[in-house]
Parts: C-alpha cells; structure tokens; sequence
C-alpha cells in the first residue's frame, strides 16, 4: 500500500481533535502529550494527513468548549 494517499474530509480534522481533548479531560492525562515525539509519530502513522493538536489548543478553547 505503498501508494495511498490520505486526507481528510471537511471537518473530520476538528471532529478528531475534540475527541482527542476529551479523551485527554477524561482520563487526566498531562496536556503536553501532544509535544511527545513518539506520540507524533504514532499519530503520523495512523492517519498521515492529520495535523496533531498542540497544548495550547487543548488548553484554551478546546477545554472551554468542553466545559461550558
């Protein structure tokens, strides 16, 4: 399958990144986990065309979104 190509349709990429902060919320897992090298590769190998979320996202208005 050397020659799939990956993307994402329009708004899966924010559906993902919701799930991801309340797995996170859920389970108190440390907000810095997205700077984590080995989880970017991971993420990079499940699913190429995903840009994985950053801390400061997940901090601000993911978390108010999911708070309020």
């Amino acid at each position: 399958m050397k020659s799939f190509i990956d993307k994402l349709e329009s708004g899966e990429q924010e559906s993902i990144n919701k799930l991801l902060a309340h797995a996170t919320y859920s389970s108190c897992t440390p907000l810095n986990w997205t700077e984590n090298k080995y989880w970017k590769i991971a993420f990079y190998k499940i699913r190429p065309a995903m840009k994985l979320l950053n801390r400061y996202r997940l901090s601000n208005s993911l978390l108010d979104e999911e708070y309020h």
